[in-house]
């Protein structure tokens, strides 16, 4: 909302994308570094990062869309900006959703066979729960190490929208 009004008001929006994409990388790559043994601390602020990027950019790319048509295709731009952002989120969803759920069958599997856990109980937060310690923690660190993988494929795609951001054009806003 803060840098929507700063734009509004300045008419200056270039290095909003920039700065954001930007810092979508840094909280991107800070939730790639967590591990079965970071605290919850590090997990919010990671994810304040993450949530600022995104909040630097989005608004802005819809008020960078409504600048470069005209009046009377503002409405079809903007819905076509709400589209497309749903159409990626999609899209984003299910890759790194395959990438995750890819990843954990697997290591859930090699948890179950080096720790005798029950493979049931490996797939639900009250059964990782109810693991004995040796068991319990085998599996936290299965999870962890899979989220760590998404978030690691993760990093190109914000470095993408880094350089995408880098040749945005500077339209004067009405």
């Amino acid at each position: 909302v803060t840098a929507g009004n700063v734009v509004s008001t300045t008419g200056r929006y270039k290095i909003f994308p920039i700065i954001g994409s930007f810092t979508m990388g840094i909280g991107i790559f800070l939730l790639s570094r967590l591990d079965a043994s970071s605290s919850q601390l590090q997990l919010d602020l990671a994810l304040v990062v993450l949530g600022l990027g995104i909040g630097l950019s989005m608004q802005v790319l819809t008020i960078i869309v409504q600048a470069t048509v005209d009046y009377r295709d503002l409405g079809v731009a903007t819905s076509g900006v709400t589209f497309f952002r749903t159409l990626g989120s999609a899209f984003g969803t299910a890759v790194f959703g395959t990438i995750y759920g890819n990843n954990l069958g697997p290591a859930l599997a090699q948890v179950a066979k080096s720790t005798g856990a029950d493979p049931k109980a490996l797939t639900t937060p009250n059964g990782v729960d109810g693991l004995p310690a040796a068991q319990h923690t085998a599996a936290v660190n299965a999870y962890a190490d899979v989220l760590q993988n998404v978030y690691t494929s993760a990093l190109p795609v914000v470095l993408l929208a880094f350089v995408v951001a880098l040749f945005l054009k500077a339209v004067p806003l009405r």
